[in-house]
């Protein structure tokens, strides 16, 4: 028993830190040695120790600010003051000019001198000044002096070049009734895919902006065009003719020149307003038909850079704004993010920006109504479909791919470290029947856009399923058996089949314009080699799904000139072919798709005559088509003389059509020397090869 003069005052527990790399990558640590997330990590845990921090005196602030502002003064560069100069000597170096001469931003207010609340706020802001620099108002004073020194030169031209004349957009808007419809075909074909407006504010800006067009501000403006672009884009050519008596080409390109007018007019490259970051990613969305996809992602880096200098990326910055706008900045985000993701996958699928580095919520399932500009807080989601039922679930499916094994496994194993796991689930089964309960199983198979959201989102989690299942195979160490083979194979037709849902159905004919940025490739190139090697596996009815989405697809009129299309030719020529040597007894009717294929590859081939015809040293050439191994194999009773006279193949069609077996051909000499720089003759394809070589 300890006596009174034994007691000791208890010693105060030592606070055990946060580890450093828990407080370097901004995460919660348990405070263990090793904590858990250095722990799953594989990384050496290292506990941080208390450092005093280095403070300045508040003399010491206070002078640096004053030289600061003494330097802003002597370049003439406009600024909010915190400290008035000296009256004594304006003249000095850090002196001020006349108080007549001193720009609006360092001018008070008329009013300040008399108004009370003006003086109190005042002095409530210098108080805090006097506390030391805040951010708000460093960013501020840098801000307006960039705005300053580079006023004269923006360098919009360094992309869209210096601009020969003044173009009049006031005279390229079309007329009132115009805009009026060309609105409500982006309401109805456009908007409900992307949800990056909101419809009932932007409605009465429009409105307003159509009565008196020669004074609609420049973001306004490039917003416009950008939907005068977007609405045309969703329109097929005849719709555009009877609705505008033009045709939609020259239509699209008048109003894409306007809308990079608008474009630099806004100063987009500097500008920090979502219209005009909207207006930027719509026009890019427009001119994906015509872009090299490698150019456009270079363009879509700059409207992600201006996003990220906006901050739509971080939650807190959009949890910071009111309700309207920070649900708009999310959605805009997304689409931004999703666009940009799907352009990389066409060319470099390691090169999409789908990594767990941010932190942006997906968007809420609610209406555009049911955001008014004064609500303070976002209103909680609804249990049944809305019209922003499609953006929510790509967001919601797109958000689960970023963080999942089998994605970062593609593109940077390294992030691996950055996935809570306890946080974001990785089984992709469990997230497609929480996606099915939560979304899709209200979705009504007789609207338009939720039968849209039911069969984009099957398919897409069909196509993760085949992309885990290629990461699976690339770790094994044995052979694939027939049940996982199988398996693929199911979702791959899962794939194909849901693409045929919605490009056989009426309901989606306003949403083809984005349907036609997903094509299946990956299905087709896993399915095609799949029957190479096993050519009698459900045979029938894969052929069979393959050719009604062909059909849906309208394929027959894709150009046959296409390298794509003479690869996905040979993909499936061979695979026929290995289905024809597996029964030789049996005569087999090629389906349509095989027969329109060996149609168009013989009508190539009659139009491009081979090397020797090209030479003009060689006065003895015979026109016939020749191959590296010897001349093309011909049906007998067609002239060899077939391409330099430039006859057809329709009459020979009926021999054609009646020998089902494929013979070899040279695909690169239809494109004479080798024009594509590859030897599609050595072209065997793997799926992951393949997988994201989307045309």
């Amino acid at each position: 028993m300890s006596t009174p003069g034994d007691s000791r005052p208890a010693a105060k527990p030592q606070r055990i830190l946060s580890c450093v790399l828990c407080q370097q990558r901004k995460i919660k640590c348990d405070r263990k040695s090793p904590c858990g997330n250095c722990l799953r990590a594989g990384a050496d845990c290292v506990l941080a120790t208390r450092q005093r921090r280095r403070r300045f005196a508040e003399r010491d602030l206070l002078e640096r600010l004053r030289h600061y502002e003494d330097l802003l003064r002597h370049n003439h560069i406009p600024f909010q003051p915190l400290h008035p100069p000296p009256d004594d000597d304006p003249t000095s170096p850090g002196g001020s000019e006349p108080t007549s001469h001193r720009s609006e931003l360092e001018q008070p207010p008329p009013d300040a001198v008399s108004d009370p609340s003006v003086k109190t706020k005042t002095k409530r802001k210098a108080e805090a000044a006097d506390r030391g620099l805040g951010q708000d108002v460093s960013q501020a004073v840098i801000t307006t002096a960039w705005n300053q020194m580079y006023q004269s030169e923006p360098g919009d031209y360094l992309l869209f070049g210096h601009a020969k004349t003044n173009i009049d957009l006031a005279a390229i808007h079309p007329d009132q009734a115009q805009i009026f419809r060309l609105w409500q075909i982006y309401l109805d074909n456009v908007d409900p895919l992307l949800k990056i407006t909101h419809t009932p504010t932007l409605q009465s800006r429009i409105i307003d902006a159509a009565a008196d067009i020669a004074q609609v501000p420049p973001a306004l403006e490039a917003l416009m065009f950008s939907i005068y672009c977007m609405a045309l884009l969703s329109l097929s050519d005849d719709a555009c003719q009877r609705a505008f008596g033009a045709s939609r080409k020259e239509q699209l390109a008048t109003y894409q020149v306007a809308c990079q007018q608008a474009l630099r007019g806004c100063d987009i490259f500097r500008a920090a307003d979502r219209d005009s970051l909207t207006a930027l990613l719509l026009y890019l969305v427009s001119i994906r038909e015509e872009a090299d996809p490698r150019t456009l992602s270079s363009m879509l880096a700059i409207a992600i850079r201006i996003a990220h200098r906006m901050g739509l990326h971080r939650e807190p910055a959009n949890a910071r704004c009111l309700a309207l706008e920070g649900e708009m900045r999310r959605r805009l985000w997304w689409s931004l993010i999703m666009f940009d993701s799907r352009i990389c996958e066409i060319f470099d699928y390691r090169a999409a920006p789908l990594d767990p580095t941010w932190d942006c919520q997906p968007p809420v399932n609610i209406h555009d109504f049911d955001l008014r500009p004064e609500m303070k807080k976002l209103p909680a989601g609804h249990d049944r479909p809305t019209e922003a039922i499609f953006t929510v679930v790509r967001s919601e499916v797109t958000d689960f791919i970023r963080h999942s094994s089998f994605h970062l496994d593609l593109t940077n194993p390294l992030l691996h470290r950055l996935v809570d796991r306890s946080q974001n689930a990785s089984d992709l089964s469990r997230f497609e029947h929480s996606i099915e309960q939560k979304f899709l199983n209200s979705c009504s198979l007789d609207n338009p856009l939720q039968y849209m959201t039911l069969w984009t989102a099957r398919g897409s989690l069909a196509k993760s399923h085949l992309l885990d299942y290629y990461t699976q195979r690339a770790k094994a160490t044995t052979e694939p058996t027939e049940t996982g083979l199988d398996w693929a194979l199911n979702q791959a037709l899962s794939i194909i089949q849901s693409d045929t849902r919605l490009m056989a159905s009426s309901l989606t004919v306003g949403y083809r314009w984005f349907l036609l940025m997903y094509f299946p490739l990956p299905a087709y190139v896993h399915i095609l080699q799949d029957l190479r090697k096993r050519p009698g596996k459900r045979a029938d009815s894969v052929w069979e799904a393959m050719g009604d989405n062909y059909e849906a697809r309208k394929m027959s009129s894709m150009r046959s000139e296409s390298p794509i299309f003479v690869v996905f030719s040979r993909l499936v020529l061979q695979a026929w072919e290995a289905r024809e040597t597996a029964s030789p007894d049996q005569p087999l009717q090629p389906p349509q798709m095989v027969v329109d294929v060996r149609r168009r590859i013989l009508q190539m081939q009659a139009s491009f005559p081979r090397e020797a015809d090209k030479d003009p040293t060689n006065g003895n050439a015979t026109s016939a088509l020749a191959t590296d191994n010897g001349p093309l194999p011909m049906p007998a009773n067609m002239p060899a003389n077939i391409g330099s006279v430039g006859q057809g193949v329709a009459a020979y069609e009926p021999e054609l059509l009646a020998s089902t077996r494929t013979d070899p051909l040279n695909y690169a000499s239809l494109f004479g020397a080798h024009e594509m720089g590859v030897d599609l003759n050595q072209l065997y394809l793997s799926p992951m090869d393949w997988i994201f070589a989307q045309p």
